[in-house]
């Protein structure tokens, strides 16, 4: 993981959406953004238990269809997961790697697991979870130097992140 990670929540993928294209426009690298969306039924049309068994064929189903679109399609790695007590979930960027490595199945699990992994605090890990089953999106980006990590958390406090925090 980079040096040091800036977590935001989004009321709406739109809000989202934009946050990712100021981010990609500042010179971020699609590598460097992760978010996590609710899947809905409301907003994505009808799905079913097999829809959301995600493999990489699934998971650019789903893109096609408008889960993850916009500034949000041009993240590196999607994948769709059923989170126990949240519901499904879209994740791309490192996340991906996160929610399928051994932080998710390990004995921390879910999403707490995964963030907790990249050293956010098991509280707020617990409160961003709660917020994704609200039906808001999380955001972070990995940063490597003290400039990236200014401009990340100036351009999501511009483009409306709440409950902003870091790691690393």
């Amino acid at each position: 993981m980079s040096a040091a990670a800036v977590f935001g929540i989004y009321h709406s993928k739109h809000h989202a959406e934009f946050s990712v294209a100021g981010l990609l426009a500042a010179g971020f690298s699609n590598d460097d953004i992760s978010v996590l969306v609710p899947f809905r039924h409301s907003d994505q049309g009808p799905f079913d238990e097999e829809y959301l068994k995600a493999s990489d064929d699934s998971a650019a189903a789903l893109a096609a269809r408008g889960a993850i679109s916009g500034a949000l399609g041009l993240l590196a790695r999607i994948g769709v997961f059923a989170v126990p007590g949240v519901g499904p979930v879209v994740a791309a960027g490192p996340i991906v790697d996160a929610l399928t490595g051994v932080g998710f199945g390990g004995p921390t699990g879910g999403i707490p697991g995964a963030l907790t992994g990249m050293c956010i605090p098991r509280h707020q890990a617990k409160r961003y979870e709660g917020r994704i089953k609200d039906g808001e999106v999380l955001m972070f980006v990995c940063c490597d130097t003290s400039n990236q990590f200014t401009r990340a958390r100036d351009l999501m406090n511009q483009t409306g992140a709440q409950d902003l925090s870091i790691s690393g």
